[in-house]
């Protein structure tokens, strides 16, 4: 039975380097041009005309070899790393006021001139891996100047946690959407979600009390605001005072949020907020795998509570690989079986319908036959951030388990 189990985690973590090294890293190396990082790109191949480059797109880029190079000390991704750190602070940097921009045309012109909070975490999350993986003390001071900024401007001082969206010399904005489906509302669970793991990832770069204190408050922000007291998942939108704009429920978001805040606790060192994060996380994951799977065990992208047979059939890329990892880690957090092969269904379910083994990388999903969304492939919202971190995690978490085995 344990030989049987040894070389079902072999096997499996073979499938991922392969996926990683064949797939996913060559398909966004070749988005590296004289001009810049290319972005917009269709299933086909072709570019999508006047797609902007976004602060995420590039933020997640180079945080994505940053890792890769941690993980490999593969000197092509170090290379392409330190390109997209370069390309991130001079194209999106504000000299004046601090902060980054949130899209450009690509050729230098700045198209949306707002501060984001979202962005600025994907800064911070971006340029300390940098960091970590190169030992760039740029990449250092720019996370650390970024993160200096998110908490004098970012931060709720009278109600708590952080504000959506700002104007570029960091007044209040009119409009407080991340995107244009998201509600017109000043603080979300998805801001909170990237903050925290921003600030986890700066802490390794900088252990300093005044990072912790705040990486601290932000954990426990989400444990006593945004998790929803009712159910172990998350709660998406809220005004100013915490009071819950938003029914809907996003099992990607539950799933994906169950193995960071793990990852978060973790950094922090807290014996007790350690605890208390593991159970939570889970109760998190055996919810989404009760309410937030289908029959095939894709993750739901959506549903509103108590309405869940009204779920569209679009399954899209990025709750599936964030499954991976947040079902695997609650395996082993709890040895139940069941989470283990929820992860493996996971990954089934990218293997046979989201990797695209013709023009590279995955599609952005599928719709309720099967067949891929006409979305993009490379775009402002889709980078090789959830697929090859999820990747990665998976991996290493599985040679730790095979190492567990052996012994």
């Amino acid at each position: 039975m344990l030989e049987n189990r040894q070389m079902r985690l072999e096997e499996w973590s073979q499938e991922l380097l392969l996926e990683l090294r064949g797939n996913i890293v060559p398909f966004w190396r070749r988005m590296r041009s004289e001009e810049g990082l290319t972005n917009g790109l269709a299933n086909d191949g072709s570019r999508i005309p006047d797609c902007p480059l976004s602060l995420v797109y590039v933020a997640r880029v180079l945080w994505f070899f940053s890792r890769f190079y941690r993980f490999s000390a593969d000197e092509q991704a170090r290379q392409m790393a330190d390109f997209a750190a370069a390309s991130l602070y001079e194209e999106f940097h504000d000299e004046r006021n601090g902060g980054y921009f949130w899209n450009t045309d690509g050729r230098g012109q700045i198209l949306d001139r707002s501060k984001k909070t979202y962005g600025q975490a994907f800064a911070i999350y971006a340029f300390s891996e940098h960091y970590r993986a190169c030992s760039s003390s740029r990449s250092q001071a720019r996370a650390k100047e970024a993160f200096e900024i998110m908490e004098a401007k970012c931060r709720d001082e009278e109600h708590g946690g952080y504000i959506e969206v700002f104007s570029e010399d960091w007044s209040r904005a009119a409009d407080l959407r991340l995107g244009e489906a998201d509600l017109d509302a000043p603080k979300s669970m998805n801001n909170h979600l990237h903050i925290i793991e921003s600030y986890m990832n700066l802490l390794a770069a900088d252990r300093s009390a005044r990072v912790e204190a705040s990486a601290t408050q932000v954990l426990h922000t989400i444990l006593d605001r945004i998790v929803d007291p009712r159910h172990p998942r998350f709660r998406l939108f809220f005004d100013e005072n915490w009071n819950v704009l938003s029914e809907t429920v996003s099992p990607g978001h539950d799933i994906e949020g169950a193995w960071l805040l793990c990852e978060a606790a973790e950094a922090i060192g807290e014996e007790g907020l350690i605890a208390r994060v593991r159970r939570l996380s889970v109760d998190m994951s055996r919810e989404v795998l009760a309410n937030g799977c289908d029959s095939a065990g894709a993750i739901l992208s959506e549903y509103e509570s108590g309405r869940r047979e009204e779920a569209g059939g679009e399954r899209e890329w990025w709750p599936q690989a964030e499954a991976m990892v947040g079902f695997l880690n609650a395996y082993q957090l709890s040895g139940e079986e069941v989470f283990l092969q929820a992860s493996e269904a996971s990954w089934g379910f990218v293997k046979r319908h989201l990797i695209d083994r013709e023009g590279g990388e995955w599609f952005w999903g599928v719709d309720r036959s099967r067949h891929p969304l006409d979305k993009e492939k490379a775009g402002p919202w889709k980078g090789p951030y959830h697929n090859g971190r999820a990747c990665i995690e998976t991996i290493e978490r599985l040679r730790k388990l095979e190492s567990r085995t052996c012994s």
